[in-house]
């Protein structure tokens, strides 16, 4: 038995921008679906653990600027969420590997997990009920000026 689903949109991986995506596309009206190819959300999905030592922290950061946050903020992660999950930055200073190369600059906003911020829009996507499908693999697809399979 075939069963046919009609959508705004499909998103192709659950990841950061998917799900980012997905919130603003219902935040919009528009109704759709998320297909992903893991088998189920990773461990840092399910729930959001207490900060961590320095020593146990993920090397995979993201520095997000104000504007970074007033848009999760339209997609209903909250202030309060990003800081307790996340730290604040006033400046930035990196340097290149040999340490030959040296920048420096004046920055507010907020360094956070990725698996942290991943595990926020989980959390709001399926607080908004936009579904999910786990485990499925794109084989072809066909665009036509009316639809999309």
């Amino acid at each position: 038995m075939t069963h046919t689903h009609s959508f705004d949109y499909v998103i192709i991986g659950a990841g950061l921008i998917g799900l980012y995506t997905a919130l603003e596309l219902e935040r919009l009206g528009w109704r759709g679906i998320i297909l992903e190819q893991r088998a189920n959300p990773s461990p840092s999905k399910d729930s959001l653990i207490a900060p961590r030592s320095l020593a146990t922290a993920s090397p995979r950061v993201l520095a997000i600027n104000p504007a970074t946050i007033d848009g999760l903020m339209e997609v209903g992660i909250s202030e309060e969420q990003l800081h307790q999950q996340g730290s604040d930055f006033t400046g930035m200073e990196v340097w290149d590997r040999e340490w030959s190369g040296h920048l420096s600059f004046d920055a507010n906003g907020l360094i956070i997990e990725n698996h942290r911020l991943e595990a926020l829009l989980m959390a709001r996507v399926v607080e908004r009920g936009i579904p999910i499908r786990w485990s499925v693999q794109i084989r072809d697809s066909k665009v036509t000026e009316d639809a999309a399979w």
